[in-house]
């Protein structure tokens, strides 16, 4: 689930090469083709860590959020250049919010009405272990998600197993210069985790976050602007 390198291929769709169904004989764009292999290599200086600059260690009272990768599905690119990493980005008035029903592309649209929009993956490049998740939200009352359940994988793909049941956020503020953290904490804490996601129960038509944090023996912090 980690897309360190990926290779794509679609079929064109512009004023100069045109649809693939278009072209007769087709352009030579439009051609597929199979990869049979390929190889990867390291440069000798790279470091073991592929993220060196990280702030907080992986150990009990920090923030381990940083280092792993946070996608809220959904996620209106309009208010960000960034797609991903809003959640985690130590920024905790600088909100990720989703695409209201039916208002994004074709495909996020269909990813909707599958329900893809509910879920929050968060996945780290190495097992840590966690106990506690916090929450931020501004205008949380309007705008975040109202109840949640969180679960794990072994492989971030299938046999997603709850690790805490369907339960209300009970937001206290809704205020845009209030970032209002809420604690979560496991009912068993996990270790080795690499896999989680957060499941969106009930929520606004376009909900919003503004920060995760996650680690063990943590606490919310409400931050005023």
């Amino acid at each position: 689930m980690f897309p360190l390198i990926s290779l794509n291929h679609h079929e064109t769709n512009n004023a100069e090469v045109g649809n693939i169904y278009d072209n007769d004989p087709p352009l030579p764009n439009d051609e597929t083709f199979t990869i049979d292999y390929y190889r990867v290599f390291k440069k000798a200086d790279t470091p073991a860590d592929p993220w060196p600059n990280y702030q907080n260690p992986l150990l009990p009272g920090y923030n381990i959020a940083e280092r792993a990768f946070i996608n809220i599905y959904g996620y209106d690119g309009d208010n960000s250049t960034s797609r991903e990493g809003k959640l985690n980005d130590g920024d905790h008035f600088s909100v990720a919010d989703t695409y209201p029903k039916g208002s994004g592309t074709e495909e996020e649209n269909e990813r909707w009405y599958n329900n893809q929009f509910r879920y929050i993956y968060i996945e780290w490049h190495q097992p840590v272990d966690f106990d506690t998740l916090v929450l931020y939200a501004t205008q949380a009352q309007s705008t975040a998600p109202q109840n949640i359940r969180i679960e794990v994988s072994t492989d971030g793909y299938g046999d997603w197993a709850v690790v805490k049941p369907d339960f209300d956020l009970d937001w206290q503020t809704d205020d845009p210069g209030i970032a209002e953290g809420l604690k979560i904490t496991l009912d068993t804490p996990l270790q080795q985790n690499q896999h989680a996601r957060i499941v969106i129960n009930t929520a606004p038509e376009s909900y919003a976050l503004s920060e995760i944090e996650i680690g063990t023996q943590i606490n919310a912090t409400t931050r005023f602007k």
